[in-house]
């Protein structure tokens, strides 16, 4: 939960940014409302998947000889 809760606090100033942009662009406000909700779902996809480590990788490959 923390995560997430990061997450969210981390996508702030890139919403703010975007809205700066779709502003400046003169999108228009649905598709400024669809985008935005699509970029931060997408965004929270992402940044909430757990990369393995390269060296975790590097275990797995050992085990198996």
């Amino acid at each position: 939960m923390a995560k997430k809760q990061n997450l969210e606090k981390n996508y702030k100033q890139l919403q703010h940014d975007l809205n700066l942009l779709f502003v400046k662009s003169n999108v228009n406000m649905v598709q400024s409302m669809f985008l935005q909700k699509k970029i931060k779902d997408l965004y929270m996809e992402m940044f909430s998947t757990i990369i393995p480590s390269k060296s975790m990788y590097e275990r797995a490959h050992y085990e198996q000889q």
